[in-house]
């Protein structure tokens, strides 16, 4: 099972941005590779209704009625980082009981949505991570393979770069988007004393 989980922030204008239709155009083009498809949709005023639906039904009018919306209040200093404990770790036992790979991504570029380097870096986002995703797949479902097991994420940087000449963890995920396999995850953190 492939899950979309997509932290989507809406701005304080409320405008359904350039950024917002950069990422649901790249989006429509790769959304049928997912069989669940989540969106959480952050907003600093929780409250305004109006608002909400007006950005939930552009995400389903060009996404399709199965995409799943759930709404959180934003939070401005850790923003996506809180989706992402929520929706991703928090939930790993259930993800893992169904063997199921994860693809995160966020709303990228909209705090620098004029710039020509944010359009191409989203883009490149896409591409790399969802145009070639079945190495991604391959790599994290076949992890059998001696050479594929130390999969538990996969990423641009991890595929494309020598990681330890950034990170001295030895992985990194630039602008967040990533797979990453859920029971082999799940796994490790049980088998490490992680919560």
């Amino acid at each position: 099972i492939l899950r979309l989980i997509f932290s989507y922030y809406i701005t304080e204008s409320g405008e359904i941005t350039n950024i917002h239709k950069l990422h649901i155009n790249l989006l429509k083009l790769f959304i049928d590779k997912f069989q669940i498809k989540d969106f959480i949709i952050t907003i600093d005023d929780i409250e305004n209704i109006e608002l909400i639906e007006k950005h939930k039904e552009y995400i389903v009018s060009n996404l399709g009625n199965d995409v799943n919306i759930f709404i959180e209040k934003n939070d401005k200093f850790n923003r996506e980082g809180i989706v992402y404990y929520k929706y991703v770790i928090n939930k790993l036992d259930e993800y893992a009981a169904n063997n199921e790979l994860l693809f995160f991504g966020h709303l990228k570029g909209i705090s620098n949505e004029n710039l020509d380097n944010t359009i191409k870096w989203v883009s490149l986002m896409y591409y790399f991570n969802l145009f070639y995703s079945y190495d991604a797949i391959d790599k994290l479902y076949n992890y059998q393979k001696e050479d594929y097991s130390k999969y538990i994420c996969y990423g641009t940087i991890y595929h494309f770069h020598n990681i330890e000449s950034i990170s001295k963890y030895g992985w990194m995920y630039m602008g967040s988007f990533h797979w990453l396999n859920s029971t082999r995850l799940f796994n490790y953190m049980n088998e490490n004393n992680r919560s």
